[in-house]
């Protein structure tokens, strides 16, 4: 019963190993994990884009200029690049 044990400690040690290396990966990337504030910011900000499409934004008709998304990655705005 012992080998079963050793072998679960083995597999999470693994796990946590990958998950460290991935996390150091995309932090020399630049990559951060998002707060919650900035999480619930955005939730707050898509509630907002589906009231103003009146509930349903699929009834936009495709046109999604108005959302969030297109906001923030809009050419005024911060590209990907940094530019």
């Amino acid at each position: 019963m012992g080998w079963f044990w050793a072998t679960v400690g083995a597999i999470l040690v693994v796990v946590i190993a990958v998950a460290v290396l991935m996390d150091h990966r995309g932090r020399k990337q630049g990559h951060r994990l998002r707060s919650g504030r900035d999480m619930w910011l955005d939730v707050r900000e898509t509630v907002r884009d589906v009231h103003v499409a009146g509930g349903n934004p699929i009834a936009a008709g495709g046109n999604v200029a108005w959302t969030a998304y297109a906001r923030k990655n809009s050419r005024g705005g911060k590209s990907e690049a940094g530019d």
